[in-house]
This record gives C-alpha cells, sequence and structure tokens, in this order.
C-alpha cells in the first residue's frame, strides 16, 4: 500500500520532455494543453519535441526530470518518421535513470524498445471509455496501490501490448487488453494503454475535430461518443507520476 513520504524537488522546477508524433497541429495543442493539465505544469516546464519533424537525439534530456511519449495514430512496426533516433533518446533516458512515461503507442514504443512485443487487434479495438481492472501486482506499486480495483479510462487503440517489455509487471488490464498499465521496478518506467491526460470534453472534441481516425462509419462514432464518461481515477495517474516518482528524486 502506498503511503506518503516527504516531498523532495519543488514542481516549479521540473521539467519534463514530451515526445509527440502527431501530424496535425492542432492535435499537438489539445495533447500538450491535456499533459500541462494532468502533471500541473506551468507551459514553461513542458518542453514539447515533434518526432515527426526532426530526430531527436540526447542532447533534448540535459536537465530533463522526467520524459513523456504520447500517442499516435502509427503503429510501431511502421516506418515511423524518426522512430530509430526516438528509440536511441529512450534508451539514453533509461540508462541515465530518468523517469519515462508512454501513453498509448509510447506505451507500446516502449515495450517495442525494451524486449515486449505489440500487435494489430482490431477485434478487440478500444475506441471510447472502458473499464480497467488493476492487478495483484498495482498493491504496492506507487502509481496504483491506492486505485480502485476498477476504474474508467479513455482509450484509442487498435494494437496492444501482448509482451510487456523485459522484467515489466503488468498493473491493469480490460476486457479487451491483457496489458493497459505496466511498470519496470527500479528503472522508473510505466506504459499505460489507456489515455490518463485526456478527459470526457477532450475527447468530445477529438472526436469532432478528426472522426474519421477513429472510425469511417458515422454509426461507430456515435457508439464511441455514447460511451464516453467522467474518468477521474485515470486522470490522477499523470499527478501521482509526478508526486510520487519525479518529485521525489
Amino acid at each position: 500500500m502506498y503511503t506518503a513520504m516527504a516531498m523532495g524537488m519543488s514542481r516549479e522546477r521540473v521539467k519534463v520532455v514530451l515526445f509527440q508524433l502527431r501530424e496535425d497541429d492542432e492535435v499537438k495543442t489539445i495533447d500538450r494543453d491535456s499533459y500541462l493539465r494532468a502533471l500541473r505544469l506551468a507551459p514553461a516546464q513542458l518542453v514539447t519535441f515533434d518526432v515527426m519533424a526532426s530526430a531527436p537525439d540526447a542532447s533534448i534530456l540535459a536537465g530533463a526530470n522526467a520524459v513523456i511519449v504520447g500517442g499516435s495514430k502509427w503503429s510501431v512496426w511502421e516506418d515511423v518518421p524518426n522512430q530509430p533516433s526516438l528509440i536511441e533518446v529512450l534508451k539514453a533516458a533509461r540508462a541515465k535513470k530518468i523517469p519515462i512515461i508512454g501513453i498509448c503507442f509510447g506505451a507500446q514504443l516502449l515495450a517495442h524498445a525494451f524486449g515486449g512485443k505489440v500487435v494489430r487487434d482490431e477485434e478487440h479495438a478500444e475506441w471510447g471509455t472502458y473499464d480497467v481492472t488493476t492487478s495483484d501486482d498495482s498493491f504496492t506499486d506507487l502509481l496504483f496501490a491506492d486505485a480502485p480495483f476498477s476504474f474508467p479510462a479513455q482509450c484509442a487503440h487498435h494494437d496492444k501490448i501482448v509482451t510487456p517489455p523485459t522484467g515489466a509487471v503488468v498493473l491493469a488490464s480490460s476486457d479487451h487488453c491483457a496489458i493497459q498499465a505496466f511498470a519496470v521496478p527500479g528503472a522508473d518506467i510505466y506504459g499505460l494503454q489507456f489515455h490518463p491526460e485526456r478527459n470526457k470534453a477532450d475527447y468530445e472534441h477529438l472526436l469532432q475535430m478528426r472522426g474519421r481516425d477513429y472510425s469511417a462509419d458515422q454509426s461507430n462514432i456515435e457508439k464511441i461518443r455514447a460511451s464516453l464518461k467522467e474518468t477521474p481515477e485515470a486522470e490522477k495517474v499523470l499527478e501521482k507520476f509526478m508526486d510520487r516518482i519525479v518529485l521525489q528524486r
């Protein structure tokens, strides 16, 4: 069970690097604003890097206290622009013991980079709000120990992780996705298949903007919209990542 610890670093001094793999500028802005809200950071504290535009290198990690890899419409086995360079940066961050959290595509990329496996599974795709259930291994995890046994979360994926990174433990699952969250103990590396940065209003906005990215069938888009719920517990995870891991270093 998680117990509170004395705070280390001041939140106002934190620098977080967000790697974005989006092609739409408005979606990039929505993502950035969502992460700022979830992390409770000032805009200057979140450094975004557009992986689609240029290849990152380890110099971006200078002064970084945490790294986030966000979502994308790409699959990790595709020829994603600058993905090999991003993987090398993630390996460098791990070597430097910088906490890393991957969200949706980001979680899949961490699995892909560190010994896991990702596959396409259209039959069990999750678009909308789904219930996530915590595992026995979550009882001693800093982010999930005090979470409810089950809670709703926003999902948007048709690829899924079937094997987590080497040495990882599975922290949560859903009926359609056996690995909704994982951690690599001792490395401060987390992967979340669901979107903790996204609330119901964010999802509704994205459906209005780019519904065809979710489905070409308008009736399916309406089903997604009808499934949406508020997800307060899922939205706490990034704040916990900051408070219980990043700020304690």
